[in-house]
């Protein structure tokens, strides 16, 4: 008998049935856990067991035409609207009801979509993951809402980490600095490249890429030839910039090492007079840097940033490495500044300071600054965002820069800092050498 599964979700404000086309393999993985408590005597003992969420893997293939109605559509238009919704059924975290011959399983969500993409059929494999849910009854408690004593509940919004802390312009300008220390590039190509994306807006299209578009539309390429090889950083939307700047001048200085381009993953980019050739060229170049935007972005999985949204008396809470945090902020209207105390879900006091200052940007963060670390040695700081202007103007006693809470954000991430810079320098110099 031909396997069949059903998916059931509420999209649109409509309950809709998707069925499989061809199955390959469905697994579905049931644990539990069992408590584990260490005794004096080296023993341990085990009193409880609790589940854990289950997860059901599914692959198979669709296909252009099928007798099963998934989608009123035919052909290649069938694959993409199919691609469509399963991704809105991730990206929206709907829940699910998996349904099949053995069982109907409730309340699961979409955590992960693999697509392999042929002529006429897709491949797919889908991961789901069950969501627990309780419910809460409600107390009514006599309080007065006006009550000015009452915390404030804010809830931090998270910040894209790349958007907010690195500035690619400034990754940019060091990438050509690093190539122009190993003689992979020089001005003549550079103000030639400058030269087609100003003349001719029809022919920037052709040799733009997405990643790159707005490297060359801003003129990223003519700030850049007078680099050399210093690295400036400028203002406090560099702070990444400014973590890896040690980074990079490493990779310079290894760079001056290398005299022979064989020595290189990549050839020298030259000016060509020929129109055809100049404009692949520029092609090559802006690929090249799409290509480390590219593998840059996997910084974002490992940390996260999170600010706080009203410059007001508040508390939010934070999960951290599966557990909760209660961050409380009180101005002190003498003084202007911010105190903070953090504690656990428990109340226990884990970290407390009486005057906000935080690290000016990522260069400043260590083993030995951090505000605490989560139990599976995660790193939490605080930045003030604004302390990165304090390096251009040298306004350090500045009260705007410590009265307003909306200046912090909170950069949380398992990596060790000190190993940050090593980090980026290794993805940019490994898409340079062989």
């Amino acid at each position: 008998m031909e396997k069949r599964l059903v998916i059931a979700v509420t999209i649109d404000d409509e309950k809709r049935y998707l069925d499989l086309d061809t199955i390959d393999r469905v697994s579905i993985d049931l644990t539990s856990t069992v408590s584990t408590y260490p005794l004096v005597e080296g023993d341990s003992i085990s009193d409880h067991m609790y589940r854990q969420p289950a997860t059901i893997t599914i692959s198979g293939t669709f296909s252009t035409n099928s007798r099963f109605s998934t989608l009123n559509y035919t052909g290649l238009s069938r694959l993409k609207a199919i691609q469509n919704l399963f991704e809105r059924i991730k990206d929206e975290r709907l829940f699910v009801d998996i349904m099949s011959i053995f069982n109907v399983r409730q309340n699961y969500v979409l955590r992960s979509i693999q697509w392999t993409e042929h002529a006429n059929t897709l491949d797919y494999t889908f991961s789901f993951k069950q969501i627990y849910t309780a419910a809460v009854e409600e107390v009514e408690y006599e309080v007065d809402v006006n009550d000015p004593n009452l915390p404030i509940l804010t809830e931090p919004l998270q910040l894209d980490l790349t958007d907010t802390l690195i500035d690619w312009e400034e990754i940019d300008k060091m990438v050509i600095a690093a190539l122009k220390s190993a003689k992979l590039i020089d001005d003549e190509f550079l103000l030639g490249a400058l030269t087609i994306i100003t003349s001719d807006e029809a022919r920037t299209a052709l040799v733009v890429t997405s990643v790159g578009a707005a490297l060359l539309a801003k003129g990223v390429i003519g700030t850049a030839i007078t680099l050399g090889v210093s690295i400036p950083v400028v203002g406090w939307i560099a702070l990444g910039v400014s973590a890896i700047a040690a980074g990079i001048f490493a990779l310079v200085t290894w760079g001056k090492k290398k005299t022979e381009q064989s020595k290189y993953a990549i050839k020298a980019f030259k000016n060509y007079e020929n129109d055809r050739q100049k404009q692949a060229e520029v092609e090559r170049f802006v690929n090249f840097l799409g290509e480390i935007h590219t593998q840059l972005e996997v910084l974002e999985t490992a940390a996260q940033v999170f600010a706080i949204t009203a410059n007001t008396n508040q508390e939010c809470v934070m999960s951290i490495d599966g557990d909760y945090y209660i961050f409380k902020f009180e101005k002190n209207n003498a003084t202007g500044f911010w105190s903070m105390k953090i504690t656990d879900i428990n109340g226990s006091l884990i970290s407390e300071t009486a005057q906000l200052v935080g690290l000016a940007n990522m260069t400043e963060c260590s083993t030995n600054n951090n505000l605490f670390m989560g139990k599976s040695g995660t790193y939490v700081y605080l930045i003030n965002m604004k302390l990165g202007e304090a390096d251009i103007y040298g306004d350090y006693d500045n009260m705007d820069y410590y009265n307003d809470l909306t200046n912090f954000v909170f950069l949380i991430t398992k990596v060790d800092m000190q190993e940050w810079n090593t980090l980026v320098s290794d993805i940019i110099s490994n898409a340079l050498k062989v």
